[in-house]
């Protein structure tokens, strides 16, 4: 008997997600589209569908696929995928894009502007992109890229080369100093600087203390460290500390007290001497920086400093680097600290475009795939709700979506969708189980179609003009999520391709405007997977990636410049457009 197939609708259809919806694949038409969107939100982890190594070649292959299309472009992706002020702060991608471009591609005349664009925002960048060569069989950098290298160590100063001196890595900076010796010297007095801290950390002991007169932050250093931890009491120390700005991990480690097993009186007057080490700390600009200060902010709470102080450091600060979930998870793990951290979160949603938003978070097991270092906690789905959170402040409405499994399991809803009580801010919302509840999963048709439902039925609520979806876009087939769907919305969806495993978001949003007329779409990537859930020529949506709140920025000027009325792929320009600016 002939095997009977399953319905598709395999013209202008190219791929499936991982869960079997049909959807778009944009590498070939859209090769710029699908690197910034498909590939926005790789940090080359191992994922829920593929492994560190699948992701890192998808990634060079979308690299050079853009480069075929308009050569300049993925370069200039790379510097603007690493700028934390204005692009996406990406760090592993940063450093990862020029080296696959100066790996893979003949040497070319912006190789060496773009490596120098690419690594002058830390010393540890230029350490990484030299060790991608190694690791992916790269060979080395080019000779344009080694004069890109040497142009970025020399935007640091003696703080940030002597900060990284000591990484404990086979890497070290004096290595590189010393490979990059003959690029450096030809760059003259510029990288004096840089030659006279390479020589000081090649040289033995002995013979440091000669080499250190070009560097006076280290010979305050060693004034310093040369005092015990009774130093912080003496009237002096501001002023010894200002004039060697050792890092915050120096200084912790040198005068510090460990609260470790601590009880009493001992308690007592470790937390006193600290919170005299934090204020010195807090009190000059740049020795403690935006994400250490996040992460010792509930020991700085924990010792006796005062509210005002805390939180007029926070004030004076921009935060521009800072991710919104790695608020997010300061929040969650040093509850202490909280009132500075809402205060924190607030330079954030200030930033939302004007509107009435609401925020769908992808709670399914895919989203739990980690989103920062070995260590880190924070997973996709965290990023997601974070996210929901922070929409929560233009409407007070945020939401996720269920599996149909989890369907049958409890509520009969696919839909969880909850109102921000009067008390909770914007961040605590993000923890609000109302939101967070269930299993979760990709059954994003059936979760539209019972918010078409909900709205009807709480016409109280003013439906928002701007949805935005946190999810990594591995939705499931619409088909399995009609249990409960109108008759009538059921017979238009099996007329816009329901029995035909049409796209399940693209008929959802379909159906959602014939009720309430047009409505802006966010499209917003949290993995790394190739499907993308909506076709080119759909209106009124906005594919953006990442983990960063300069997005938002990209959002505004979508919606403010009238974008957002035009095909995905028109309106798409406002971010090729800023990344053409590099």
């Amino acid at each position: 008997m002939t095997r009977t197939l399953r319905p598709l609708r395999l013209k202008n259809i190219s791929t499936l997600t991982h869960e079997g919806a049909q959807a778009y694949d944009y590498s070939q038409k859209h090769p710029l589209i699908h690197l910034t969107f498909t590939m926005g939100s790789a940090l080359f982890t191992d994922g829920h569908y593929h492994r560190q190594e699948q992701e890192v070649h998808r990634f060079a292959q979308a690299l050079l696929a853009a480069y075929k299309a308009e050569p300049l472009f993925p370069w200039q992706y790379g510097a603007w995928v690493r700028d934390p002020f204005e692009g996406k702060g990406n760090r592993i991608q940063g450093t990862l894009t020029p080296a696959i471009l100066d790996g893979l591609l003949d040497e070319t005349s912006h190789t060496q502007r773009y490596v120098e664009l690419c690594l002058k925002h830390r010393v540890d960048d230029v350490l990484s992109f030299y060790r991608h060569y190694e690791t992916l069989g790269l060979g080395g950098p080019s000779r344009s890229a080694r004069y890109g290298m040497a142009n970025a160590l020399t935007h640091f100063d003696e703080y940030q080369l002597m900060k990284y001196a000591a990484a404990k890595s086979d890497l070290r900076l004096c290595d590189v100093i010393y490979i990059l010796k003959e690029e450096l010297q030809a760059l003259g007095d510029k990288a004096q600087l840089v030659l006279d801290v390479g020589r000081y950390l090649h040289a033995p002991g002995r013979k440091r203390e000669a080499l250190s007169k070009p560097l006076p932050l280290t010979t305050a250093r060693k004034t310093l460290f040369r005092q015990t931890k009774s130093a912080v009491y003496r009237a002096d120390f501001f002023q010894q500390v200002k004039a060697a700005r050792p890092t915050w991990e120096q200084l912790i480690g040198q005068f510090g007290i460990s609260m470790k097993d601590l009880k009493g009186d001992e308690r007592t007057h470790a937390l006193s001497h600290n919170a005299m080490l934090w204020q010195v700390m807090l009190s000059i600009p740049r020795l403690l920086p935006d994400l250490a200060l996040l992460r010792n902010i509930g020991n700085i709470y924990e010792a006796d400093i005062s509210r005002e102080i805390i939180e007029t450091s926070i004030k004076r600060r921009s935060f521009r680097k800072l991710w919104p979930h790695q608020i997010y998870a300061a929040y969650q793990h040093a509850p202490q600290a909280r009132p500075g951290l809402e205060l924190l979160f607030q330079t954030i949603t200030n930033k939302l475009p004007e509107g009435r938003h609401l925020g769908i978070g992808d709670a399914s097991g895919s989203m739990t795939v980690r989103v920062g270092g070995i260590k880190s906690k924070i997973s996709a789905m965290d990023v997601a709700f974070c996210l929901v959170g922070l929409m929560s402040e233009s409407s007070g409405l945020g939401a996720s979506f269920s599996d149909n499994s989890w369907f049958g399991y409890t509520q009969k809803k696919y839909l969880h969708i909850a109102k921000r009580s009067a008390s909770q801010s914007a961040l605590a919302f993000s923890f609000d189980r109302r939101i967070r509840f269930g299993m979760g999963g990709t059954q994003v048709f059936g979760a539209v179609i019972e918010l078409i439902v909900w709205l009807k039925t709480h016409p109280e609520v003013q439906p928002p003009d701007c949805l935005w979806f946190f999810s990594d876009m591995q939705f499931h087939p619409a088909e399995g999520a009609t249990d409960a769907i109108p008759p009538e919305l059921h017979a238009r969806a099996r007329q816009y391709g329901l029995g035909q495993n049409a796209p399940p978001l693209e008929l959802a949003l379909r159906l959602y405007r014939e009720q309430f007329g047009r409505v802006d779409v966010v499209l917003w990537n949290l993995a790394a997977y190739a499907p993308v859930p909506v076709p080119a020529d759909i209106e009124g949506v906005l594919l953006v990636s990442g983990f960063d709140a300069n997005t938002l920025d990209l959002v505004k000027r979508w919606r403010d410049g009238k974008l957002d009325e035009q095909p995905l792929e028109q309106g798409q320009e406002v971010i090729l457009e800023h990344i053409r600016s590099y």
